[in-house]
């Protein structure tokens, strides 16, 4: 997307009370001040400046209700590059939710593939962020689940976002394979919360130690 001020994505039909909303908006090549979640009013993002790529990463999560709206609208500033996501999910656990999810932040230079850092409790949603004038598509390892992704344009310099995620974790699921190599990479660990049922976090395969649990993914 290229130097508009404002940018809209609509919220699935099928969204309802107590939905958890993540919206990314991920912005570089811009005037250098804040985007603005203008839709839904009163949710704060929270800032993370990415200093190798200079990426400025804003992540919003917030329980969706019908107050909230049906669009998600942000202000980018006349951003070069932009790049905006979101995702909900269903049946966390709405009592925990924090103002700051993001649980880690890695930065990776000049690379085809990106190490995915070990998933933390509940739900993990990994959104990689790469700069790239070439890249067209992604591989995720086993044992992580793909969700949504936005490509930059074909030889344009372009923030891309992918996501996956994996219900639970302890340790490292292996690497994001790209189809090129990358000018930047960052990979982004977001917490879903979910409800504590006593057991351990996930284990791929190993049903009589871990538990799936009940957060699913709506859109």
């Amino acid at each position: 997307m290229a130097y508009q001020d404002t940018v809209s994505l609509a919220l699935p039909t099928a969204i309802r009370t107590n939905d958890y909303v993540v919206s990314i908006c991920a912005q570089s090549d811009g005037p250098d001040r804040s985007p603005r979640l203008l839709a839904p009013s009163g949710i704060i993002p929270t800032l993370y400046a990415i200093s190798g790529s200079g990426i400025r990463l804003y992540v919003a999560v917030w329980p969706w209700e019908p107050a909230a709206g049906v669009q998600v609208v942000w202000d980018v500033a006349e951003a070069d590059s932009v790049s905006v996501m979101n995702l909900i999910y269903r049946g966390g656990d709405i009592s925990n939710i924090s103002l700051t999810p993001v649980v880690s932040i890695t930065e990776y230079t000049t690379v085809n593939s990106v190490p995915l850092s070990s998933s933390a409790d509940y739900t993990t949603l990994y959104a990689v962020l790469t700069v790239s004038t070439d890249l067209t598509g992604v591989a995720w390892p086993a044992g992580v689940i793909p969700r949504r992704q936005q490509l930059g344009e074909y030889g344009t310099k372009h923030i891309s976002i992918v996501t996956a995620d994996t219900p639970g974790g302890g340790g490292s699921l292996g690497n994001l394979t790209l189809d090129t190599t990358v000018e930047s990479a960052v990979c982004v660990l977001i917490t879903i919360p979910g409800l504590s049922d006593g057991h351990p976090t996930w284990i791929l395969g190993d049903s009589a130690n871990s538990n799936l649990g009940t957060t699913t993914y709506l859109g």
